[in-house]
């Protein structure tokens, strides 16, 4: 994949931005085919280019559910971007801080207060990403978000339904297929989301609740 990395370290955005799409794409399905990308990856993690450096975000986190080991040089940098100006990279390397925390949990641990912290943020798709980031880590380690149960509550009421408020109850549901002794306070909120004004938010509480009821019986 000499030609990638060729393209990674030029100066040609629109090429970055291919480039770093290739490296998504093949990362997630043939991981090896990258590997001697991931360096000029890696770098591009700092780019000021707000669409470049959330495109390597997604990158990175695309190979790292894959090979978590291969962005380990990645993850403070992960960190620094949750806290970055454009609400695009933020959602994207908490995005990622997820994949890669799917794949290996002990890698994200000590940043899973900070990725909860971010369910306050005043985008919604930095929201949501914490709740797929959640849903991510939570396949894996459950256990670990048994103190985080008021955050996804409150997430059941957020503001915005197109994305936040249809969200969270997935990861009511994730957590209680595997451990419903954590979700099963969040019951009353989900019934009271039955009677949602939008229709997937009524759907996926009630998914949310039959997984939390079976896993129970």
């Amino acid at each position: 994949m000499t030609g990638i990395v060729d393209e990674l370290e030029n100066n040609h955005p629109q090429a970055v931005c291919k480039a770093l799409g290739q490296v998504a794409r093949v990362g997630y399905r043939q991981p090896e085919q990258v590997k001697r990308a991931i360096p000029a990856l890696i770098k591009r993690l700092a780019d000021p280019e707000p669409e470049i450096c959330s495109r390597a975000c997604w990158a990175v986190g695309q190979v790292g559910f894959r090979k978590p080991e291969w962005v380990q040089a990645a993850m403070s940098t992960l960190v620094k971007l949750t806290d970055h100006p454009n609400a695009k990279v933020r959602e994207k390397a908490i995005w990622a801080l997820g994949r890669i925390g799917r794949a290996k949990p002990d890698m994200v641990k000590k940043h899973l207060a900070l990725i909860l912290s971010k369910a306050g943020d005043q985008s919604p798709r930095v929201r949501l990403s914490v709740i797929w980031a959640c849903e991510n880590i939570a396949t894996q380690r459950p256990e670990w978000f048994a103190e985080a149960l008021p955050i996804f509550i409150g997430l059941l009421d957020d503001p915005d339904a197109r994305h936040v408020r249809r969200e969270a109850p997935e990861i009511l549901r994730v957590l209680g297929k595997r451990r419903p002794e954590i979700a099963e306070c969040a019951i009353p909120k989900l019934t009271e989301k039955l009677s949602d004004k939008d229709r997937v938010v009524r759907i996926h509480a009630q998914g949310a609740l039959n997984a939390i009821r079976k896993s129970s019986s």
